[in-house]
């Protein structure tokens, strides 16, 4: 994923996030794909867009940021086939499944 633009112009060491993001920006900062981020939005679980002007709307870094912080913590392990050869195995191990011979 691409960096967060800087803001801070040629002020070496202030590198600022964007106070407002696009939708693109902010699906991709929230690793989700826009079509799900939309949904997210009409559904109030993202905040809403701002205007910035007559023909553009972005988002607010720090209400994504918020928005991202109060999502419910997650019960659900990594499926099997995710990860390397170790974290598979500590996948079948919490989820109390025997690791195979051999892998």
């Amino acid at each position: 994923m691409e960096s967060v633009k800087s803001v801070a112009g040629d002020r070496p060491g202030r590198a600022l996030p964007p106070l407002l993001v696009t939708r693109e920006e902010a699906a991709a900062a929230l690793t989700l794909s826009l079509p799900t981020f939309m949904r997210a939005v009409r559904e109030g679980r993202m905040p809403p867009p701002r205007q910035i002007s007559p023909n553009r709307v972005g988002w607010l870094w720090c209400e994504l940021e918020a928005a991202a912080a109060a999502l419910p913590a997650s019960t659900l392990l990594p499926p099997p086939n995710a990860g390397n050869r170790r974290g598979k195995k500590l996948v079948q191990r919490l989820r109390g499944e025997g690791a195979t011979q051999g892998s």
